[in-house]
């Protein structure tokens, strides 16, 4: 009988949907919490409401979250503002990969400075990942 299968077949198959389904589900309540965190301690809210990785790609609210938790820690000259970059990409001023470029920068300086305050390597990302990550699991951990 080609094409039946067997009721066992198909209880496992329900149980691994069932089991993606619920950590998708816990991936995005743990991405919510790890929004509605950043926006406690910064008491800004974030840029992009439903995107955290979004909000953080710049690398300026990760800059700023940590001179919220240790004063300090990340000179405001440090860090650049990707907004005047944006604004001088939309007159024509800038190319998109010199704002990759400071991006990665921003996030490369917090997470320099999270090491400095002694955040182990386990709980910490790679800035590839931040770039690459659509979802914001990386970072809800």
């Amino acid at each position: 009988m080609a094409g039946n299968t067997s009721p066992q077949k198909n209880c496992e198959v329900w149980k691994l949907s069932e089991t993606a389904a619920l950590t998708s589900c816990q991936e995005k309540e743990s991405i919510r919490e790890a929004a509605a965190w950043v926006e406690l301690v910064t008491g800004e809210p974030l840029p992009y409401t439903d995107d955290l990785t979004r909000s953080l790609r710049s690398g300026e609210i990760l800059c700023e979250l940590l001179n919220v938790c240790v004063p300090g820690t990340v000179s405001k000259n440090t860090f650049h503002e990707v907004a005047q970059y944006l604004n001088q990409k939309s007159s024509g001023r800038l190319n998109s990969s010199m704002i990759d470029f400071k991006q990665r920068e921003n996030i490369s300086t917090f997470l320099k400075a999270a090491r400095r305050l002694g955040v182990p390597e386990a709980g910490l990302f790679d800035t590839a990942d931040l770039c690459k990550d659509e979802s914001g699991a990386t970072f809800a951990k």
